[in-house]
């Protein structure tokens, strides 16, 4: 599927001032509890913040980067009301509700045209403007519909699949649909495509649930269809890849697979199974996916190289996942009405007291911050500005769950950073006497 954040520090003769992005300074009540990927180390390690959803209850699906540097997502509660939403990088939400409580909506992805642009499957694609203005448009009525996944093509308009209307369609940006019957047919609804995805070659991609076909339609509507050899399980959700090709999820099969443009296909268990659902390309040269059932989104690497990284508050699994505009993976869980976000950001600065028990990193130009106790596993994370002067950083967070000071010299190469952490009584303390020749990992 498809698509940032500030940090602030202090110091001795200059200081640096970092502010916490904490629950109480967003709508959505964020929980930053950081979690270390499985079989990793601190260093190459993500860490998960989650964002309350203000609506409970509600189902959430979809989830893309927007034109305005914000994320958008659909969500809705049957016979409640469906809605999109907006959360900045900050984690402050917005809802617009949409109507038709009789379905929950689908995917979305920003358009050619500067709005974002969802599936609904009571036979609409549905378009919402920046400022929240919704715009339905019905497919004809000879189709059976029930648009599933949806992507912007090179033409300028729109491509998404018919899940039960064994079509690939296409919407220009003022509306006008055409379809494309698919070759092949399994009774009674077809080959049920779901996943959709512009490729490198300006044509559109497509899977077919039930045939083990990855589909290619090209702007004028050609068609040709890719037989793979013995997958097995039903592809979701499908990506362009750092290296190029092709990477899907095959749920019910607990592997994620990949296809090039010549027609290659190869796979990757997951070692505990599971039914992976989404799949997006991270800024670290990974793609990372989400799991329907298990509390978790993973990271592979294009050499199939998977790490599992749990949700900081457990509960159900997830669907969309995407690439937000600050360089970190966001995603929905569905169930739990919460917005999760993967820090991926790099860090220049490393703080590792001397005794190399514990070590603190940060952005100094983004705010990220990291935090890691090795005597116990004790981690914190999060978000906030930078102030800069002459020689020195500093880093600050007065929450209402924290207090941490970090001072670093970089004249003299020296640093210090106090960590108190109230909800658990934590406080410890860092000294650090040459900041370089850190290696911010625990022994």
């Amino acid at each position: 599927m498809r698509n940032t954040k500030t940090l602030v520090g202090m110091s001795g003769i200059a200081f640096a001032i970092i502010t916490l992005l904490s629950p109480n300074m967003s709508s959505s009540g964020q929980v930053e509890t950081p979690v270390l990927g499985q079989n990793q180390s601190f260093n190459a390690a993500a860490s998960i913040v989650e964002y309350e959803v203000p609506l409970p209850n509600h189902y959430l699906a979809g989830i893309t980067s927007g034109p305005d540097g914000a994320l958008w997502f659909t969500g809705g509660q049957q016979n409640s009301g469906n809605y999109v939403g907006r959360i900045t990088i900050a984690g402050d939400i917005t809802q617009f509700p949409v109507g038709d409580p009789a379905v929950y909506l689908r995917n979305i992805t920003q358009g050619p045209d500067s709005n974002l642009w969802f599936t609904n499957p009571d036979s609409n694609i549905g378009r919402i403007t920046l400022t929240g203005t919704v715009t339905n448009f019905t497919l004809p009525p000879t189709s059976f519909g029930s648009p599933f996944d949806i992507t912007t093509g090179s033409d300028g308009a729109l491509w998404f699949t018919e899940l039960l209307g064994n079509r690939i369609a296409r919407i220009s940006t003022d509306g006008q649909i055409s379809e494309f019957v698919l070759p092949s047919f399994v009774s009674p609804f077809g080959v049920r495509p779901t996943a959709i995805a512009l490729g490198p070659d300006h044509n559109i991609w497509f899977a077919e649930l039930l045939t083990d076909k990855i589909g290619r339609i090209t702007p004028l509507g050609v068609i040709t269809e890719f037989a793979l050899a013995e997958v097995g399980g039903q592809i979701t959700d499908m990506t362009l890849g750092p290296d190029g090709a092709f990477w899907f999820t095959l749920w019910g099969t607990g592997s994620i697979g990949r296809f090039t443009m010549n027609g290659d296909f190869n796979s990757f268990p997951i070692a505990d199974g599971g039914n992976p659902y989404s799949i997006t390309s991270g800024a670290d040269g990974a793609l990372w996916f989400t799991d329907e059932f298990k509390s978790r989104v993973s990271r592979i690497t294009t050499a199939g190289a998977i790490t599992h990284f749990p949700f900081p508050t457990p509960g159900g699994g997830s669907r969309a996942i995407t690439s937000g505009p600050d360089g970190n993976i966001w995603f929905v869980e569905s169930s739990d009405s919460r917005i999760g976000r993967v820090l991926l950001s790099s860090f220049d600065v490393c703080i590792q007291d001397d005794s190399a028990n514990s070590f603190l990193r940060m952005n100094s130009s983004t705010g990220d911050y990291q935090i890691m106790r090795c005597t116990d596993g004790f981690s914190l994370s999060g978000t906030a500005s930078v102030i800069k002067r002459a020689c020195t950083i500093t880093l600050q967070v007065n929450g209402p769950d924290r207090r941490i000071l970090a001072r670093v010299d970089t004249c003299s190469n020296k640093a210090f950073a106090s960590v108190q952490y109230l909800t658990q009584g934590i406080f410890f303390t860092l000294t650090d006497s040459n900041i370089t020749n850190n290696g911010c990992t625990c022994p």
